[in-house]
Parts: C-alpha cells; structure tokens; sequence
C-alpha cells in the first residue's frame, strides 16, 4: 500500500541526458508522463519507419527553433513507441531508386540502419573538398572513386546535418588557374590559354582570348551544353563564360577530342595552285591539339628576330 501511495505522488523529473544531434533524449515530467526531444534528422527517420505506430492520437509536434521536435507521451505510449524501435527497420523505400546521375548535385538515399548515403560527382567533390565540406566530421570521409568517376559516403543522422550545414557557410573561391610560367607576376591572362576561376556558388567561369575562342568555336567546343554561351566580347577582345561544374565537365571534355585542323592560310596571290609556300610570307595551319603551326622562310625569319 505504501508503495502504491508512492506512486501517486508527483514524481521527480529525471536528469536530462545532453541533447545529441544522434539521439532522442527522454525526461520525466512531475505528471509521470515522459518527454522526448527528437532531433530534426531522427525525426524523419521515425516517421519513415512508423515509430508511432499504435498510438493515438499519432503526435504532430511542432518545429522547435533548434529544428528538433519534443513529445509528450504516458507511460503505456512510450512503452508502445520504445518497442516500435525495436522492430527491424523497413528497407528504405524512400531511399528507393536514386535518380539519374546528375554532375551537378550530390544525390542522397537513406539505408536500413538510418545513416545517409551520399552519392557525389567527380565535380562536386573537388569543390566540397576545397571548402573543407567534411569539417567537423570525424573520422572525416576518403572514400575511394567508384567506376564512374563518383564518390560514395555514408554518414550518420549527426554528420550529414554537420555536412549539411557546411554547404549553407560561404564557399571559398578557387584560385585562378596558374599563369603561365615565366609570365610576370600580376600579368593579365595569356593569349593562348584559357583562365579559370570558381565563383562563391562552385559555378566556373572561363576567360577566353579572342584567337582561342574562335578556335573553340570551330571545334564545337561547347557542344553538349545547352543554352550554348552566347556571351558579348570583352573590351580586351576576350570572352567570359559561366558554367555549371557538369557543363565546365562538358568543356574539359570536348577539348579532349580530336580538333579539326584549320584550313591553311591561302596561297599568296597569282601563286600555282599547289605551289610551295613564298618565301616572302609565314605560312600557318593548325594541328589537331588546336596549335598554330608556323612556316618561316629564313629570309623572314631573320627579320623577324631583328625586330624581336
């Protein structure tokens, strides 16, 4: 009897187990009833495998500001949701068929144990890399590249919010592509080369020299990248294109195919057809890589380094 009237008397809360971003911390309130606080990660992993399940009403907590959740539940309820989480998981339906690969986003399922698995583009590595994506992840990720060129990490609910919440900080610019050697310090980008820089948002933009992107443009350089660049010259006579980390993909890989040679620079005047090259003019055509090939007789040539 006097335990039964122990019972009845408003009991003391218990002590509250740090919050953790991995875990549902549980109270007592003086009622008896207990409180859970679920993190905003767990919280859709319960309701994905009907942590709820058998009791009413089903609860429908508002957001609290820090994102996690907080439920009230009599003794019979938490019982009742104690052995749901004892219940093997359903395989992840929601984590079903991953879309198609996309370069341009890191695709995300979920599997039966609750951990996220992260699908991540060769393009969007480099960047989440440079912007230091894992900080605050320990052990952090080095997953090894699969097949094609993407990479595969698993996280748990507490990482990928980390992960997540490194994306949203302000994402560092990529350094200018090198000069090339011997240019000055400070020099204005060569006339043979492409520059690339990255952007805060990991898009890359181009600075093309008028003599390159005409070449580009002949060897259908943005092929495969719709809306094709279209962009106004600059004062220089260059020009500057935006792309995405998959279209920039798309680039790299054009310039890797075959270039069509450019016709060569026509016969002076009056000239055979057929005949040699004068030796009163350079000759020039280009080889497949996109390189000019000059043809300077020596009379020219002298001339030439004359006048340096």
């Amino acid at each position: 009897q006097i335990f039964q009237d122990n019972q009845n008397k408003p009991q003391a809360p218990a002590a509250a187990a740090a919050p953790s971003d991995d875990s549902v911390s549980v109270t007592q309130d003086p009622s008896g009833k207990f409180v859970l606080r679920i993190p905003a990660a767990l919280w859709t992993i319960i309701q994905q495998n009907n942590g709820f399940a058998g009791i009413t009403p089903t609860p429908t907590p508002k957001q609290n500001p820090d994102g996690s959740f907080s439920v009230t539940l009599n003794a019979a309820d938490f019982q009742t949701f104690q052995d749901n989480q004892s219940k093997p998981a359903p395989p992840a339906a929601a984590a079903a068929p991953a879309p198609p690969a996309d370069d341009t986003s890191v695709s995300v399922t979920q599997d039966p144990s609750g951990k996220f698995v992260l699908s991540i583009p060769a393009a969007l590595w480099t960047i989440i890399m440079q912007n230091n994506g894992f900080a605050g992840i320990s052990p952090a990720p080095t997953p090894q590249k699969n097949p094609d060129g993407s990479y595969t990490v698993t996280l748990t609910p507490a990482d990928f919010q980390t992960f997540q919440d490194n994306q949203s900080k302000p994402q560092a610019a990529a350094p200018a592509a090198p000069a090339p050697a011997g240019a000055p310090a400070g020099e204005a980008p060569s006339d043979d080369s492409v520059s690339v820089t990255q952007d805060p948002s990991g898009k890359f933009i181009l600075r093309i020299p008028a003599a390159l992107w005409t070449i580009i443009m002949q060897n259908n350089g943005f092929a495969g990248i719709s809306p094709a660049p279209t962009p106004k010259k600059n004062p220089d006579g260059s020009y500057t294109v935006t792309l995405t980390p998959a279209d920039f993909q798309t680039f790299q890989d054009n310039q890797s195919k075959p270039q069509a040679a450019a016709p060569a620079a026509p016969a002076p005047a009056g000239a055979p057809a057929g005949e040699a090259p004068s030796d009163d003019s350079v000759s020039v055509t280009q080889d497949p890589s996109g390189k000019f090939i000059l043809r300077i007789p020596a009379a020219l040539w002298t001339i030439i380094m004359q006048n340096n």
